[in-house]
């Protein structure tokens, strides 16, 4: 092999290797393009959340062992006990 043949080779791989980057720097700015953005937060209409109270609460229990259907004696008796809170917090007010 003499220099010319050895230069000749060297340029070739030369021009492949840079056809190689040209291209992976192509895929790279193509890759960010077509990459999905991130979405935008919708801002939506907020709805006011009010906290319930302890009295809300208490009635909230009350009114479903009111409307149980078969009340054990312990459910009347939590229902009279709560009853008597309920009163309690609402003298408390």
């Amino acid at each position: 092999m003499n220099m010319r043949e050895i230069l000749r080779i060297a340029f070739v791989g030369a021009v492949a290797y840079g056809f190689y980057k040209l291209g992976e720097k192509q895929g790279e700015r193509r890759a960010l393009k077509s990459a999905p953005s991130k979405p935008e937060p919708e801002i939506v209409d907020a709805e006011i959340v009010t906290e319930k109270t302890e009295t809300d609460h208490l009635m909230d229990i009350i009114d479903s062992l009111r409307n149980k259907p078969n009340k054990t004696s312990k459910d009347k008796d939590t229902l009279d006990l709560l009853n008597i809170k309920l009163q309690q917090l609402l003298k408390g007010k």
